[in-house]
């Protein structure tokens, strides 16, 4: 089973999905999304760990911590 959606942010969107594995337990991944100056947008996908967990919750979280620190650490100061 795959999950996908968008949360949207204030200047970043973060996409994120899940997916249950044959074992049961859970994988995430994320993306962060933004529209550039030209209207385009930039996706940039973060790389993934490989870590399993048990609940689809815990997966997307993880995904989620670890976009809000990749946009901390790589949006232009405003």
């Amino acid at each position: 089973m795959v999950h996908r959606h968008t949360i949207p942010g204030q200047d970043y969107d973060i996409a994120v999905t899940t997916e249950q594995r044959p074992d049961g337990l859970w994988a995430a991944v994320a993306s962060v999304l933004r529209v550039t100056e030209d209207g385009g947008r930039s996706v940039t996908p973060l790389p993934t760990t490989g870590i399993t967990y048990p609940t689809e919750a815990e997966a997307e979280e993880t995904a989620v911590r670890a976009a809000e620190h990749w946009i901390s650490e790589n949006a232009p100061e405003s």
